[in-house]
Parts: structure tokens; C-alpha cells; sequence
């Protein structure tokens, strides 16, 4: 049955005690973003970032001159972390804040597109732009592709956490863009072998005189590799000479409430002519290649207290904190008997999938979950994988504790529903 509609302007108002206390009501149907288990966004800061958020909300970022210290804090953040991911000349690096990493995308594959149309030929204009990408990148490439007029050439994954390189390879042609390349992808948390696309499209340039480049999606790895203790991790940043743009999330791992995102470039000249526009109806002249105008410098603000206040130390604790508990909870779950693994825990994502023959289904599974307050995202696996499965972020805010009752609600569940285990079985 259709919802009646109802205005939410009534013809006098109401005094602003009353719309809280109406609007706190209604919004206590909401779940608890703490209980969210799939999602990546951070979901608390430190009292003194919210009070700097408040205190910098009616500032508008496009406004550079009017507000020229937070200008420069922007500035600073942008070579602080084109720094971090391994910039050759930070002083000649670029980028901008975005309102996420979807926004950063965007602006990534039209500056990919315009470097190609410079130097393409007449014929290649005569054909659409394309970019390569494997089956588990977001789903926002083939929406801004459609948007942009540039074709999606998707490479299948025939095994799971087995990136199929040559294919990438055989359809990287003089009309790409750029390869997407992804640092965590949403399904798995799996990253693309970066270096060894990077070293292969090296060959195919060279043999072909192209100069195809390649855009590293670091939505949900960006803020944590640079900061993992691991001799094994992999090289994908702008230490290989073909990665020409990254976007991160800085509402991920950078610890910032949702909506912000970062597009950081390998210098200057990434920027086409053409995306440089000034505003000069503003106090002096504004520039700004970002698809966004008027924005809240808040949440530039809130990373910028993150940087100053856990600096690369208590960024890197956090980040072996999450890798620490992510690995006791696979372990936890791979010991009740029921569960595969899916994921290969280079990021703190679990995916997992009920075995084979369970007599349980994943949605059952997160519908009794839900029932006792947790959110478990199900979903299918891309095409060609042949699964479902779930997802568990492992989030900063997600303390031992927490997940011990998780695990007790999905081993009592498991218990009742399938008997394949002991009730209350966690890994030591």
C-alpha cells in the first residue's frame, strides 16, 4: 500500500525543539550504524572533530580567497598525501577534496578522456573512448562512463582473487583511456596486482607507441596500505611510473564522517587546459576542476585534525588493530565449520559464503541477524564466480568485544538452524 503523502511544510512551523524531538523520533527507526557490518564509511570521530565540524560548516570551500586559511589547509592535505602515495615531486602534485570517491571517479576518467582526445588522430575521434577494468570494479566506472560517452571493456575473473592480467591486457587498444585499476574491491576487499598491469602495459606501449596509463581506485585501500607494517604488501602507487591518478575515500579509512573523497594526480600536468576554469565573480580568481561548487569545508577540516592528531603512528595502530581483529574473526567464523573464506584478508574485508549444501541460505542467515539488530550485507559474486556471499568491514570502531557477540549471535543461529557446530565456537 502506497504511503500517503504528507508535506513536511506545515503553515507555521514549529519551534526548533519540537522538529528535534519529531525528527529524533523518527529517525530511531533507523539501524544502528554501529551494528553496520558491511559498511566502509566511519561512523565516529573525537568530541574536538565535531566541534570543528560545527564550527566550520557555513564555510564554503569554493570560496578560496574569502577563506584563505582553509585554502591552504587544502592545499597541505593534497601534498601531504600525494606524499603518502609515493608522489615523485610533491611540490608539482595535484588533486582536490571531492564529496566522495564516486565525485573523484568522475573527474579521473573526463581528465583521462581529454588527454587521449589531445593527441588522438582523426580516425581514433571517430571511434568511442574506451577504459578497461576488471568484472569487480564499482559499479560507479560504468556509470560515469555512460555519462561520459566512453565504453566499458570489462575483464571476467574466472576463479576468484585470480586477476585475469592477459585479458586486461587483449583489450587495452590505442582508444583507452586509462586502466581502472582497483585497490580493494567492494565485493572482497581483493587488489589488483598493480605492478604487474603497470609492467605489462609498459611492453604494450612501448611496442605500440601508446601511452595508455592507468587510474588506481583506492577507495577503501588508499588510506590503509600506506599505512600496513607489511614487507609482503604490494607496490601500486605512484611509485610505478604509469599510475597517473588515485581516488580514496577519505569517509573510509581516513577516519572522516561520509562525504569526502580525494583525487590526487601525479603532478600538474594531468590537468587538462580545459578543466582549469576561474571564477571570477568570487573575491579574485577561483580555480577548481571539481564537479561539486559550493561545499562545507568541514569535513577538509575533520582530516585535517585526523593527520595532526594520529599522525603516521596512530594511523598505522589502527590499521593492524582492524588486520588483527579481521583475522580472528575469519578465523572465527572458518572454525564453526559452516563458512568458506572468500576474501584473502590483505584488507581488513571478510567475505564469506556458506558451504555448500548448507541447509541455511545466505539471506536467511542476515535476515536472523537482522532480527537481532546486526546488518550483514548478501550478495551475489560477479558473473563468472558463481556464489553468494557476505561481507564484514572491520571497521575502527568495531572493538573485540562487538564481535564477540556477533560471533555468539552467528554461532546460536548456526546451532539452532543447522547443527554442524558447537554453540559459542570461536577461534583462539
Amino acid at each position: 500500500m502506497q504511503e500517503e503523502f504528507v508535506s513536511c511544510l506545515s503553515d507555521f512551523g514549529m519551534a526548533p525543539a519540537k522538529a528535534y524531538q519529531q525528527i529524533s523520533l523518527e529517525l530511531e527507526g533507523d539501524g544502528d550504524p554501529y551494528m553496520d557490518l558491511g559498511s566502509f564509511t566511519a561512523v565516529r570521530m573525537e568530541p574536538e572533530a565535531d566541534r570543528l565540524i560545527c564550527d566550520h560548516l557555513g564555510k564554503n570551500l569554493a570560496n578560496q580567497n574569502e577563506y584563505g586559511e582553509t585554502t591552504h589547509i587544502h592545499k597541505r592535505l593534497v601534498q601531504t598525501i600525494a606524499d603518502l602515495l609515493g608522489a615523485p615531486n610533491v611540490e608539482h602534485a595535484a588533486g582536490c577534496s571531492t564529496s566522495g570517491s564516486s565525485e573523484a571517479c568522475a573527474i579521473a576518467m573526463l581528465m583521462h578522456k581529454l588527454i587521449w582526445q589531445a593527441s588522438a588522430s582523426r580516425s581514433q575521434l571517430q571511434r568511442a573512448p574506451n577504459i578497461v577494468l576488471g568484472r569487480n570494479a564499482h559499479l560507479v566506472w560504468r556509470k560515469f562512463a555512460l555519462y561520459l560517452g566512453v565504453e566499458v571493456r570489462e575483464a571476467s575473473f574466472k576463479r576468484i582473487n585470480r586477476y585475469p592480467l592477459q585479458n586486461v591486457v587483449d583489450l587495452v587498444d590505442e582508444n583507452t583511456i586509462c586502466v581502472v585499476a582497483v585497490m580493494g574491491s567492494t565485493f572482497s576487499g581483493f587488489c589488483d596486482p598493480i605492478e604487474k598491469i603497470n609492467d605489462a602495459l609498459m611492453k604494450l606501449n612501448a611496442r605500440n607507441g601508446w601511452n595508455v596509463g592507468i587510474h588506481v581506485d583506492g577507495a577503501i585501500g588508499g588510506f590503509i596500505l600506506p599505512f600496513l607494517e607489511d614487507p609482503a604488501k604490494p607496490v601500486w602507487d605512484f611509485a610505478l611510473p604509469l599510475v597517473r591518478s588515485i581516488n580514496l575515500s577519505g569517509h573510509k579509512f581516513g577516519l572522516v564522517y561520509p562525504g569526502l573523497g580525494w583525487l590526487i594526480l601525479r603532478d600538474q600536468s594531468i590537468i587538462p587546459d580545459a578543466m582549469n576554469m576561474t571564477a571570477s565573480y568570487l573575491t579574485g580568481n577561483t580555480q577548481s576542476y571539481a564537479i561539486s561548487f559550493s561545499r562545507s569545508s568541514s569535513l577538509v577540516v575533520a582530516q585535517y585534525f585526523n593527520f595532526l592528531h594520529f599522525g603516521r603512528a596512530g594511523y598505522g595502530a589502527i590499521i593492524e588493530r582492524c588486520m588483527k581483529n579481521a583475522r580472528y574473526v575469519a578465523a572465527s567464523l572458518e572454525a564453526m565449520g559452516c563458512f568458506d573464506i572468500i576474501s584473502t584478508l590483505s584488507l581488513p574485508v571478510i567475505t564469506f559464503s556458506l558451504k555448500s549444501g548448507s541447509a541455511l541460505t545466505e539471506e536467511a542467515l542476515c535476515r536472523d541477524l537482522g532480527e537481532r539488530g546486526w546488518m550483514l550485507p548478501h550478495f551475489a559474486m560477479p558473473q563468472n564466480i558463481g556464489c553468494n556471499a557476505m561481507r564484514i568491514v572491520i571497521r575502527e570502531d568495531m572493538t573485540r568485544n562487538r564481535l564477540d557477540a556477533l560471533l555468539d549471535d552467528v554461532a546460536d543461529i548456526l546451532s539452532k538452524q543447522v547443527r554442524c557446530i558447537p554453540p559459542l565456537k570461536h577461534a583462539i
